[in-house]
């Protein structure tokens, strides 16, 4: 193994560029491509390259792998496949040989990426290398040995390429022969083989060139004049030279020359132009061919022939290209395009019975191949099909008419069909020679022809014969005759024909009989033609004429009643003659039966449908019926009086109207009389009366509702059904009607004269009605006066109460509920009072009386008229509470005597169940607090506080007693003149929660007589309970945190039926932009316009300066809009209108006097304070 390290050399044009020496195994060195370059492998400085070498395309770098099995390249060749240039190697004669691909393989330039190739030295040397130069400084980098051969020897040595050195000029020192060279014997074949000395077009690479010469010449392969590869001659003087055209769709005239070692170039071979084409043709299109066989049958699609040659004809190819006709893959035919682009190719197939598939394919003049047009299956057969069996055919005319074995016909077509025939041939029908029809054999062996016969009084010799698919024709079955024959026979002529009954009475001109047979004789008929005697379309007797022109027909008529009799001829062909004119027979040998009473119907004048046992009021009464015998007479009777006669009709069917002239029972039957005034039974009496006399008129009617409300002379209900009742006379009908007379109900006055209506009133509103009867007759009286009648049964709405005041006064908004109706107020269950509501919708309550302590739970209802009561509203908690303090002679009960009213001496002391004030040993203020208490204030709550008072020394300097809570007073001063107590009374709302001093003070400066007593301070705390909010700000005066939470800016409601004060919980969130009830169900926020300046945000949905909120949540939901009465008066809400806000509508209401704006989602409940 040869340890010396490898070189490579880059060649740029006739310079050497760079010389490097590749590093140790598992380090790559790395190249910079430019177009055209060549790159020269060397064992050391000149010995022989690796003969093989691995090289891999990445990306558009090429990796070369010089040791077998390496995996890291020893050289990167960088953009070699965007600048691409040739890849060399030393070989052991010293020159460069061209690094190509092994065997069979890709061309490495042509590598796809990520794909590797083995490349060898091929057997041609490297062209392009003459005349090499080198580099600045880069001859210094080269051996001794090489330095003592001559740098440019050594250059020559290391390139491999032939370097003249001087030789053009130390003539001493050429030992060559200079004679020009000439060429020897040439070979061109393409990559197939394929000789292309004379030209032409191939479409595989490389082109081989290969010939003999001089040793050591030069042999050059030029395209036009540009050398394009070379090679130099081997010691047996032979050389190859593979040639890669690119394919460009031109001509290349290709040539070779020679040229000696002294440059002295010899004369080239005349040049042979070749091209390079890959591209196959296009698949012939079968719409530019023609498939005929030799009797001129079309098989472009497929079928049989009987008939060689197949021709295959073809036009728009492309000239000089070969057409090949093939049988499944095997070629049979094939022929030259010519210059008009039309080609013809006659195809021979064998009689095998076999199917071929025919296919057509191009090839070019390079060798590509077309694809092959769709197979055409084409059989060959020339064996004719058997003559078809009379015993599998039927011939029948359109009359349905056997003609299988001749004779007449008047009715087109005349079908032809059979059945065991082979599938896919065509049966043909003849009329003599002419085909007259045909038609393909179906899958089943069955096939059918019409054939239509012309009308020319001749016989036609019909025949059928069997073609198959190949064209091959059968024998023909024996001929047919049929003739068609569509004339009718004349009419049969009365004069000719005589008509008698059994007793020989003439009845030619028709009339009545009771003896069969009825004979039917004539004279002068076509002797053959069939005779037909009819009752109506019915055929009742023929005959054929005789010889002689004479015929007769006996006929038996089977049925009573008229009969139509006429006589028809019919010819041998089927042709009917006009009938003669009607015979009107009528047969009576019978008399008429009963008619059917399920046939028969009665009906009055006004339409009414009478059976046994009704009434009637109208006449005429119409007695009709079905199933009787046309002509006879019908008969109405009452009882054995005919009082009604009429006929039936062609149609079997009757109708008599009869009128009923007294008011009685009339007994009505029927029966049928025949024209020869037989008459047949009646049928069984059906009892009917006339009457004309209306019932008396309804009176004394009661009406009850489902809950037994009186109703007889009107009201309101919400119970269904209302029932009337009442007396009549037994079997009228009651009427229950509304003003306009539609029907709300009947019934029938019973046997013991009594009846009664059940009558669901109708959800429309209020209506009034009326009562009458209705005799069986139809008779009807007059009614009962009008009766004003409402119902409805669905409940009011529930009541929305609002907590006014702590005394306490509760009410609704206006518009909630409908004006009149009755609002119940309730303690649980405990009524308390009513209120009637406004007309606006509104209503109030407060109790009659001071409201006694205790804990309530308010609830409303309303009642409307029609005694539906609303679902109780929302519970409104409530409760009042009084506290006495009863001072006596040791306790104060908490109360607690002011610094100014305790000092020593003083005597003022809790004293005989009073508190007794003395200032006559006091010092200073007199006028300040005598006694205080703290008490626990809540916010909203209604406190009212007294205490009694008198005087101990009255008429002089009388005390002056007042209440202050806080320090602030709450009642002026009093003056206190009187022995008797006084009751010192005030009442104030508490305004926050909490302790407060409560207090009495003493107005009276003045120091003698100034003494006083006080007992029995009492105070009353009244007001709503947690959980409820007086309108106007009063209520609880916080909310628990886990009543509502705050996400970012949106206040969320956790609760259900809940009430939220937002006002009492603006300590508790900021920056509030919406307010969220929905999801919870029935909850109530307060929200006032000082609510929104605190809390609100400006601009948030308008752009107007105003703070803005937006409230969301559901129907059930309620917003409550407060008013205030501020520095500006009292401020209200007003409403702007509606406005859209992501798909959502909002009512938008606006403060009267300040910049808020408040947007409430459509559909919550709005009350305005």
């Amino acid at each position: 193994m040869n340890s010396t390290p490898l070189n490579i050399m880059v060649v740029n044009g006739n310079e050497i560029i760079s010389s490097s020496e590749l590093p140790a195994q598992g380090q790559a060195i790395y190249i910079k491509a430019a177009k055209d370059q060549k790159y020269l492998i060397t064992q050391g400085k000149d010995g022989a390259a690796p003969e093989h070498i691995t090289v891999k395309r990445v990306g558009d770098d090429l990796q070369v792998f010089t040791q077998e099995g390496a995996e890291q390249p020893d050289l990167i060749i960088e953009d070699f496949y965007t600048q691409q240039g040739e890849l060399a190697g030393m070989a052991e004669d010293g020159t460069y040989h061209t690094y190509a691909a092994a065997g069979d393989g890709e061309a490495f330039s042509m590598l796809e990426d990520g794909a590797s190739a083995t490349l060898l030295l091929s057997n041609t040397a490297t062209t392009g290398l003459v005349g090499l130069g080198a580099a600045g400084g880069l001859l210094a980098g080269m051996s001794a040995g090489m330095l003592a051969a001559g740098a440019l020897a050594a250059v020559a040595a290391i390139t491999g390429v032939a370097v003249a050195v001087k030789n053009s000029n130390d003539k001493g020192s050429d030992h060559h022969d200079n004679t020009p060279p000439q060429p020897g014997d040439l070979s061109i074949r393409d990559g197939n083989g394929k000789d292309m000395s004379q030209g032409g077009d191939f479409n595989t690479s490389p082109l081989v060139f290969s010939g003999t010469g001089r040793p050591g010449d030069t042999a050059i392969v030029y395209d036009g004049d540009k050398p394009i590869a070379e090679a130099i001659i081997g010691e047996d003087g032979k050389w190859t030279i593979p040639v890669t055209l690119p394919e460009d769709g031109q001509d290349h005239d290709l040539s070779v020359g020679y040229k000696g070692p002294g440059g002295q170039e010899g004369p080239r071979t005349d040049p042979v132009s070749v091209g390079y084409d890959s591209t196959p043709p296009a698949t012939p299109n079968p719409d530019d061919m023609t498939i005929v066989d030799g009797d001129g049958k079309d098989l472009s699609n497929g079928g049989s022939s009987k008939a060689n040659p197949i021709d295959f004809r073809g036009e728009n190819a492309t000239p000089g290209d070969t057409v090949i006709v093939y049988d499944g893959d095997k070629p049979i035919g094939s022929v030259i395009v010519g210059e008009d682009g039309r080609w013809h190719i006659p195809v021979t197939l064998p009689e095998d019975g076999q199917e071929h598939d025919l296919s057509v394919g191009i090839k070019d003049p390079a060798g590509n191949e077309s694809g092959r047009t769709p197979g055409v299956g084409i059989g060959y057969d020339g064996t004719p099909p058997t003559t078809p069996n009379p015993d599998d055919m039927t011939i029948v005319d359109g009359d349905g008419k056997d003609l299988s074995n001749g004779g007449s016909s008047k009715a087109n077509p005349i079908d032809f069909r059979g059945e065991n025939a082979t599938p896919g041939d065509t049966v043909i029908v003849y009329d003599g020679d002419t085909p007259v029809g045909s038609v393909i054999v179906g899958e089943d062996g069955s096939w059918h022809i019409p054939v239509t016969l012309p009308e020319d009084g001749q016989e036609h010799d019909l025949s059928v014969g069997v073609t198959d698919p190949a064209g091959n024709q059968s024998a023909r079955t024996p001929g047919v005759g049929i003739g068609y024959d569509t004339t009718p026979p004349a009419a049969p002529n009365p004069a000719d024909m005589t008509v008698t009954d059994g007793t020989g009475q003439d009845l030619s001109a028709g009339g009545n009989t009771k003896t069969n047979p009825i004979d039917f004789r004539g004279e002068n008929a076509e002797p053959g033609a069939t005779v037909i005697v009819y009752d109506g379309d019915k055929p009742v007797g023929s005959v054929i004429v005789g010889d002689d022109g004479t015929w007769h027909i006996p006929v038996d008529l089977d049925t009573d009643g008229r009969h139509d009799l006429s006589v028809g001829f019919t010819d041998p062909a089927g042709n009917e003659s006009d009938r003669s004119p009607a015979y009107d027979v009528g047969f009576y040998e019978n008399p008429p039966l009963a008619p059917n009473a399920d046939d028969i119907s009665i009906v009055d004048g006004n339409g009414k449908e009478l059976n046994p046992g009704d009434d009637t009021n109208s006449n005429p009464v119409t007695v009709s019926g079905s199933g009787g015998r046309p002509g006879d007479a019908v008969i109405i009777y009452d009882g054995a009086n005919e009082i009604g006669r009429g006929v039936v009709g062609d149609n079997g069917e009757w109708r008599v109207p009869v009128t009923l002239s007294d008011e009685r029972d009339y007994d009505l039957s029927v029966g049928y009389e025949d024209p020869m005034n037989t008459a047949g039974p009646a049928t069984s009496p059906v009892v009917i009366g006339y009457d004309v006399t209306p019932p008396a008129d309804p009176t004394n009617v009661m009406i009850e509702d489902a809950n037994g409300k009186d109703l007889s002379a009107g009201g309101y209900t919400n119970a269904n059904p209302v029932s009337f009742s009442g007396s009549g006379e037994e079997g009228d009908i009651v009427i229950i009607r509304d003003a306009s007379g539609n029907e709300l109900g009947r019934g029938v006055v019973d046997d013991k004269g009594q009846w009664q209506v059940p009558v669901t009133m109708p959800s429309t509103g209020d209506i009034n009605v009326n009562v009458g009867f209705e005799d069986s007759a139809g008779n009807q009286s007059g009614t009962t006066p009008p009766v004003d009648l409402g119902y409805n049964s669905t409940p009011p709405s529930t009541p929305v109460v609002t907590l006014d005041n702590n005394d306490p006064t509760l009410s609704g908004a206006p518009g909630s509920l409908q004006p009149g109706d009755n609002v119940e107020i309730f303690d649980g269950t405990t009524s308390l009072g009513n209120a009637t509501i406004n007309p606006d919708g509104s209503w109030s309550w407060t109790p009659p009386a001071t409201i006694a302590d205790g804990d309530y739970q308010f609830i409303a209802k309303v009642t409307d008229k029609y005694g539906n009561t609303s679902a109780d509203s929302k519970v409104v908690a409530y409760s009042s509470d009084t506290t006495v303090w009863d001072f006596d002679d040791s306790s104060n009960p908490g109360w607690t005597i002011s610094d100014a009213y305790s000092q020593a001496g003083m005597g003022n002391a809790f004293q005989s169940g009073a508190f007794f004030a003395n200032t006559l040993y006091h010092d200073g203020q007199y006028a300040d607090d005598v006694l205080y208490k703290e008490i626990n204030l809540v916010k909203g709550q209604t406190y009212t506080f007294s205490f009694d008072a008198w005087s101990n020394s009255p008429g002089i300097n009388d005390s002056a007693l007042g209440i202050m809570l806080d320090g602030k007073i709450l009642l002026n001063a009093e003056i206190i003149s009187e022995t008797t107590p006084k009751t010192i009374t005030v009442t104030f709302v508490a305004q926050n929660d909490g302790p407060a001093k409560l207090s009495i003070f003493n107005g009276q400066e003045k120091e003698y007589g100034n003494d006083f007593w006080i007992d029995n301070p009492t105070i009353n705390q009244k007001g709503p309970t947690s959980g409820n909010v007086i309108s106007g700000g009063l209520g609880i005066n916080s909310q628990d945190d886990e009543a509502f939470t705050q996400t970012g800016h949106k206040l969320l409601l956790n609760q259900d039926e809940a009430v939220l004060d937002l006002s009492k919980v603006a300590d508790q969130v900021q920056d509030v932009n919406s307010v969220s009830l929905e999801g919870h169900g029935a909850n109530t926020l307060n929200i006032s316009i000082n609510d929104v300046l605190t809390l609100g945000k400006e601009d948030l949905y308008f752009q107007d300066g105003s703070k803005q909120m937006m409230i969301n949540g559901d129907k059930e939901d309620t917003v409550n809009l407060e008013s205030i009465n501020g520095d500006r008066g009292i401020e209200n809400w007003n409403s702007l209108g509606e406005v859209n806000v992501n798909g959502t509508v909002y009512n938008v209401y606006q403060s009267d006097n300040h910049d808020v704006e408040l947007l409430i989602q459509q559909g919550i409940q709005i009350q305005q304070q």
